[in-house]
């Protein structure tokens, strides 16, 4: 059945819209960020990237309709094959349409059903002005008469579908998390996946007190949560050019099941840590701001993600302004006074170049634990991916555990929820590696070597720990 919130939503819409005026589409309201939307979900299944879309097409958006397009384009995103099984009801009589039509489609069936607050005269209008917009305006009738019989009927999307559809999960995602946690626990795990995610900060403590982050946050009428090692949880997203001090460095936007990572490696003094495959940085800031005296090197394989994380260092007052390039090439190396950022293949990496006490592997994965924040992953991913990217892991484990230290500890974590990449990957690395051992840590009041966090556990993301020590 639908879930109860989606009904909800949808009995407010069940108004007729009046018959649609076209003036000419740059004069409709809202019309250019529903252009925008449309162009994204659009995008996404042609098989591009949601954040790189979403920066193009709303780049020349002002910050209101900036906000409504990114709205309209995750949230379809996220009920996507729900939208199109009521969309292929309606189009029943007319036949098929093409992608970008559709696309304009599913994002005002979106809107309708489920975005209560926007008057329908206004979700029809402008979604019909957006056809000239995106090189469609023949299709301007058909837009106009589907969304009204749309909102005629009710606004309802439909309940007798089978639960990948309900959900709008790939088919064999939707498969995999029945094999890996049963029927029901699947039901939850796509249930969580389709909500929005909270919007968590990590505090640099070492700067000034997340209770005084806090205070800040609250002057500027921004409500938020204090929880434990400088974590605030905010009441609502915002921008970070609306966060006090952020530009300071005193504050990162970080999910708060990645920021458990770097408590359990255990730093200490004078140790010798390798943040392995380390963009966009947060981690590695999260280390250098441990309290700990220590030298970190920080590698990626991509020179323009590792730039992201010098940006961010750099911004955090961790690594030098000058170490940034001045023109247009990309640096292969950054140097800090504690901290060493270099462009290195992991699978590379030679114990002649270094031993490491700590090393924190957050691993390539299919990042199945975070579509709630990434809603193109649902279409994006394939289940022939998952294949590479585990045996890619097993390449970086083996890689990254030849150059820990004897003694050491290596934490390997992912944001994905598949027990290949997680579960069996350790246990397939154990019983190659007779000179690891499990190491038992505490997350959540669950005590064991492994955990494994799901969507929505706590309010984090679906995240995965497994901590190794290295035997005599």
């Amino acid at each position: 059945m639908v879930p109860s919130n989606l009904q909800a939503k949808a009995k407010s819409k069940a108004q007729s819209a009046p018959a649609v005026k076209r003036p000419a589409e740059h004069l409709v309201p809202g019309a250019s960020c529903r252009a925008a939307a449309a162009l994204m979900v659009y995008g996404v299944e042609q098989g591009q990237s949601l954040n790189g879309l979403q920066a193009q097409l709303t780049a020349k958006l002002s910050a209101a309709d900036k906000s409504l397009a990114s709205e309209i384009a995750f949230g379809t995103l996220r009920h996507l094959s729900l939208l199109k099984s009521a969309l292929h009801k309606l189009l029943s009589r007319g036949g098929r349409t093409d992608g970008k039509v559709m696309a304009l489609l599913c994002c005002g069936l979106y809107q309708c059903a489920l975005m209560d607050k926007l008057p329908p005269h206004a979700i029809v209008s402008s979604t019909v002005g957006a056809c000239g917009l995106v090189g469609r305006r023949y299709a301007a009738s058909l837009v106009n008469a589907i969304l009204r019989r749309f909102l005629r009927e009710g606004a309802k999307l439909p309940a007798d579908v089978p639960a990948q559809t309900l959900y709008s999960i790939a088919p064999w995602m939707y498969r995999q998390w029945e094999k890996d946690y049963g029927k029901e626990q699947a039901k939850l795990i796509a249930t969580a996946t389709n909500q929005r995610a909270p919007m968590f900060l990590r505090v640099d403590t070492d700067k000034i007190s997340a209770q005084d982050y806090l205070a800040k946050l609250q002057e500027q009428g921004i409500s938020g949560t204090l929880g434990a090692k400088g974590l605030i949880t905010l009441d609502k997203a915002y921008s970070t050019a609306q966060l006090p001090l952020f530009n300071e460095g005193l504050v990162s936007v970080q999910d708060k099941s990645a920021q458990n990572a770097v408590a359990l490696l255990d730093l200490h003094d004078g140790q010798k840590v390798l943040d392995c495959c380390c963009a966009p940085g947060g981690k590695s800031a999260q280390i250098l701001a441990s309290g700990c005296t220590l030298q970190l090197t920080a590698c990626d394989s991509d020179a323009t993600r590792l730039l992201t994380a010098a940006q961010n260092l750099v911004r955090l007052q961790r690594l030098p302004p000058a170490v940034l390039p001045q023109g247009q090439k990309i640096p292969q190396r950054y140097v800090g006074e504690h901290v060493v950022l270099q462009v290195q293949d992991a699978t590379t990496l030679d114990p002649k170049q270094g031993m490491y006490d700590r090393i924190l592997l957050d691993a390539p994965c299919s990042c199945t634990g975070v579509i709630r924040r990434h809603p193109d992953i649902k279409w994006l991913r394939r289940a022939e991916d998952v294949a590479a990217l585990t045996r890619l892991q097993q390449q970086i484990l083996a890689a990254t555990w030849a150059c820990l230290k004897v003694g050491g500890i290596l934490l390997y974590t992912t944001c994905s929820i598949l027990k290949v990449e997680n579960e069996e990957q350790i246990k397939a690395f154990l019983l190659s590696h007779p000179d690891a051992e499990q190491l038992p840590f505490e997350l959540y009041g669950m005590t064991g070597a492994q955990c494994q966090l799901l969507p929505g556990t706590e309010g984090g993301d679906g995240f995965f720990y497994a901590r190794l020590r290295k035997k005599a």
